[in-house]
């Protein structure tokens, strides 16, 4: 079988996420994701938020599995601050974030 490379990409507005309930996080993010928002503080939270966001819309983009449960796709650093893309705690594929008025993502994953 060949290996087929699949990107999806995914931009969001930082400013989206500045107000989100309690109830919105706790459906969208993993409890990994929220322990590493706390951490977090003013507009950091925002970009946080967006930018973990956008790696979650990639995700379902480059898979194809639309009906993947948000909160199971997760984007958590590395201890230099790297990311890595989980799907139910198992490493998938590449993440690249950026974030500046807006958030991107971008998510390489291959299949075979």
């Amino acid at each position: 079988l060949k290996k087929i490379n699949m990107i999806g990409v995914d931009i969001v507005k930082i400013s989206r996420f500045e107000n989100k309930s309690e109830k919105f996080i706790s459906r969208v993010y993993s409890k990994r994701e929220i322990e590493e928002l706390n951490l977090k503080s003013g507009q950091n939270k925002s970009e946080y938020l967006a930018s973990r966001f956008a790696s979650k819309e990639a995700y379902l983009k480059a898979s194809g599995k639309m009906t993947t449960k948000l909160s199971s796709i997760e984007t958590l650093n590395d201890s230099n601050g790297k990311p890595h893309l989980f799907v139910n705690n198992e490493e998938v594929g590449e993440v690249s974030i950026s974030h500046d008025t807006f958030a991107i993502a971008v998510v390489l994953l291959n299949k075979e």
